[in-house]
């Protein structure tokens, strides 16, 4: 077993051998314990402290931002049978109202329960972060830094106990990107990890649209990787789980369009007014992303 790039290399006396069980067992003992650090150290800036926060300052259980109007859907929806958006959902949030319902249905209408379930879902999606940044750059400790970049970042921990479609959403997406690249990065691509990808990808286009990007992203990259392989057989696969995802999105939309009082987008030409709010609320994100990122650029 190869020991994880973080640690130092292992010193064996002469004429000995370093696979051997007595050398190998520290190696391992120390890449588990390098592994439950990074895991709990997530879970505690992730979990535990936007849990304690909000329960120090009495927001737990309290709705905030657009969760008075997802809560009520969810809830009429669960005790009454009726799905209805109140003039206020634009995003898909369907996804999510499947997974908060079990809780409806055990606790009742306990709001604090439906956060952590936001929080705990959010900690799988750091996970996936976590997991795709260690492929990626070969090193626990990096992938450990960017995964509490994104958990230490302003919003998250405001978004993590709520019901917002924001962490779910990207929860979920992180989860198809890791398995699109745990499949991709493969000596051979495995195309039943690319379609487990574009399943989850799918999944979380019903939580928030966007979830589409990285499902389209990663039919590109698949049909690039087999394509340059000249494998036809995975190509047809990719291309045949790329048009399930694409026509189940389709469906999907249409009867999501058919939900009472719900609110979706309508294109249109943006005028002189809406271009000029984008280009200054823009123009703050990318500064706030730069501020957050530049621990990473530094690294």
């Amino acid at each position: 077993m190869t020991a994880p790039l973080d640690e130092p290399p292992l010193v064996t006396e002469p004429g000995r051998d370093a696979g051997s069980g007595a050398a190998a067992a520290p190696s391992r003992r120390d890449g588990a314990l390098a592994w439950i650090a990074s895991i709990g150290l997530l879970a505690i800036v992730s979990v535990a402290v936007p849990l304690w926060i909000a329960d120090h300052y009495g927001a737990l259980g309290v709705p905030r931002g657009d969760d008075w109007s997802y809560l009520r859907t969810l809830f009429r929806w669960v005790e009454q049978g009726n799905l209805n958006f109140n003039n206020w959902v634009s995003m898909s949030l369907l996804g999510q109202l499947v997974l908060a319902a079990p809780i409806v249905v055990v606790a009742g209408r306990e709001i604090a329960a439906i956060q952590l379930q936001t929080a705990l879902i959010g900690f799988a999606g750091l996970v996936a972060v976590l997991l795709t940044a260690r492929l990626l750059t070969r090193r626990l400790s990096v992938a450990t830094f960017v995964a509490l970049t994104v958990a230490a970042g302003p919003p998250y921990a405001v978004l993590a106990i709520g019901y917002m479609t924001d962490i779910p959403g990207q929860a979920f997406t992180t989860i198809a990107v890791a398995l699109g690249v745990f499949g991709l990065r493969r000596s051979t691509p495995s195309t039943a990890l690319v379609a487990a990808s574009m399943a989850v990808s799918r999944f979380a286009f019903t939580i928030r649209q966007y979830a589409i990007v990285p499902l389209v992203a990663l039919t590109l990259v698949a049909l690039w990787t087999w394509g340059i392989r000249s494998e036809r057989r995975a190509l047809r696969r990719v291309l045949f789980a790329a048009a399930g995802a694409g026509v189940a999105a389709v469906l999907f939309y249409a009867y999501w369009r058919t939900i009472p009082a719900s609110k979706p987008f309508t294109p249109g030409v943006p005028d002189a007014q809406a271009i000029r709010v984008t280009f200054y609320k823009s123009a703050g994100l990318l500064r706030l992303l730069g501020l957050l990122l530049l621990p990473l650029i530094a690294l």
